[in-house]
């Protein structure tokens, strides 16, 4: 998009609002081409910033000194003013808009706004990123100085934790009232140990 350079001097709002009451009064014409273009203008310009920004740009030629005073010559000539209504610019505003909705366009804005909008935010980006990429790399390399041998001994520590583990499930222990620290490995045991035990008087008793 191509903008016309606008010199704002001192008889600047004079000559626009002397062009803007003759459109309002010529009749025949569907368009009004310069109450189009300040309103267009108005609208990019919301506040001192905008003009400085349009000043820098080659947009605005400032004849005033200052970018308030440009501010202020463009928002009151955009004041109560009355569109054609085949506006000029209906298709830039249309396309702003939907450039203005994409959601990776709102992202990049975000983007600059938060954390690119000064470079002290934009030197502790880098560097949070510069920290996250060396740990991860000390990281690799810790785990890439190990042996094998190393690994192998890794390896069978936790095999005999796992060992340990299991073989502590099979275990049951036994309540009797009086000691309970023993353990027997299965039910089979715990029947053997319900058994009487035969003695020789047990075996004579038996046969009388």
């Amino acid at each position: 998009m191509i903008i016309p350079v606008w010199e704002i001097s001192d008889s600047t709002e004079s000559l626009f609002r002397n062009m803007i009451a003759y459109e309002y009064y010529l009749t025949g014409s569907p368009q009004r081409y310069v109450t189009d273009y300040v309103f267009f203008m108005h609208c990019l310009v919301h506040s001192p910033e905008d003009a400085k920004l349009l000043c820098r740009s080659g947009i605005i030629s400032n004849f005033l000194g200052a970018d308030e005073m440009v501010y202020r010559v463009i928002n009151q000539l955009g004041k109560n003013i009355i569109i054609s209504d085949k506006f000029s610019y209906s298709n830039i505003f249309h396309n702003v808009n939907i450039h203005c909705g994409r959601t990776r366009n709102i992202w990049m804005a975000t983007l600059r706004r938060d954390y690119f909008s000064s470079p002290w935010a934009l030197i502790s980006l880098l560097a949070a990123i510069t920290l996250l990429v060396l740990t991860i790399i000390q990281t690799t390399f810790a785990i890439l100085s190990y042996s094998k041998s190393d690994l192998d001994l890794i390896i069978q520590f936790f095999k005999s934790i796992n060992f340990l583990a299991g073989s502590q499930k099979n275990q049951v222990p036994i309540h009797d009232g009086k000691r309970s620290d023993i353990l027997i490995d299965s039910p089979r045991s715990i029947n053997s140990l319900r058994r009487p035990i035969l003695t020789s008087s047990n075996v004579s008793r038996q046969s009388m």
